[in-house]
């Protein structure tokens, strides 16, 4: 039978004889990050995500599965063998790191559009200074004319000071001298042809004559008109009216339709009133203002306008009423 049995020999599992000790390779307890860190992310990734996190140690289990996926082992596969923790229901691992990245997210977000924000308010900034820059421009040029102009500036700025002391002076003497304007002496009837408007070449004209007030008012007294054209004649004519009728200064008058017309104003009322067919080019051309039409005699409207001499008289007429009504009750 011995014969018969199959020799048996113990052997031992070549897989358990070793010709020398085979070392166990152990994880590391914390893998460094450049070890682990996927090739294929973005260089720097690892201490970049280290410096957004304010406690790293929350994201420590994710450079285990960085390095799984880089192996190109899925999540699941890395967690069943034990290469990626994961954690039971009262102490699950992944959603602290999850908010985490999250975290970090929406503050690079947040990031960018501040970086957004900066960039429009830097160009509001850059058109203001540009605006700034523009008026600074002018300003320095207006400062530097201003120091050449300050000391005529100041200067004129005494001048109108003086006229102002004066004027206040003068309208009172000569407002109070109207009351009887016979009793005007030559001086101040000067002062109230300068007051009236009227030119200084008038002016000058009949201070050569040394008129007074009385004289002026003398319906006999032409000389004072020697030497003027038609258009000074009418205004020194309507002066002479205005201060028999005591409407000196003009504006005591100023409810005439008629005297306080410019030329522009005497156009529209002549449109107003279109029975008088005056041509409103030739009130323009000749210069005619509400004051002028007014010292218009019949002669000088027929001639002036061309028209018929009835209507001449017509608008003479009329226009005198107008007027004389806006002086009652004042005569």
């Amino acid at each position: 039978m011995e014969n018969n049995m199959l020799e048996y020999t113990p052997r031992i599992p070549t897989h358990w004889k070793f010709s020398k000790q085979r070392k166990l390779e152990t994880p590391l307890s914390d893998p460094a990050p450049a070890v682990l860190a996927p090739k294929n992310e973005c260089k720097g990734f690892d201490s970049w995500l280290k410096k957004q996190c304010e406690n790293t140690k929350e994201i420590q289990s994710l450079w285990s599965v960085l390095a799984a996926s880089e192996r190109g082992a899925d999540p699941r596969a890395a967690i069943s063998s034990g290469e990626v923790p994961f954690g039971f229901s009262d102490s699950f691992v992944w959603p602290k790191v999850v908010k985490t990245l999250q975290g970090v997210t929406n503050k690079m977000n947040s990031g960018s559009q501040r970086k957004q924000e900066l960039k429009n308010r830097m160009e509001e900034l850059r058109a203001e200074l540009n605006k700034c820059e523009e008026e600074y421009a002018l300003i320095t040029e207006s400062v530097q004319v201003w120091e050449e102009m300050k000391a005529p500036c100041e200067q004129a700025t005494k001048l109108a000071q003086s006229c102002q002391e004066l004027e206040e002076e003068f309208s009172s003497v000569v407002e109070q001298a109207l009351e009887e304007p016979e009793d005007l002496s030559a001086d101040h009837l000067i002062l109230v042809f300068n007051a009236v408007g009227l030119s200084r070449d008038i002016i000058q004209k009949i201070t050569a004559k040394r008129v007074t007030g009385e004289e002026f008012l003398d319906p006999c007294y032409s000389a004072v008109y020697d030497g003027i054209t038609n258009e000074e004649r009418m205004d020194v004519g309507y002066c002479r009216h205005m201060m028999e009728v005591r409407k000196i200064p003009y504006l005591k008058h100023d409810d005439c339709v008629i005297c306080r017309c410019d030329t522009e104003e005497l156009i529209y009322l002549f449109e107003e009133h279109e029975e008088w067919k005056l041509s409103p080019d030739i009130a323009k051309k000749k210069c005619i203002n509400g004051p002028r039409f007014f010292m218009m005699s019949i002669n000088e409207l027929e001639e002036t306008f061309s028209i018929s001499r009835a209507q001449a008289r017509t608008v003479w007429k009329e226009k005198k009423q107008i007027h004389y009504a806006a002086l009652s009750p004042g005569i």
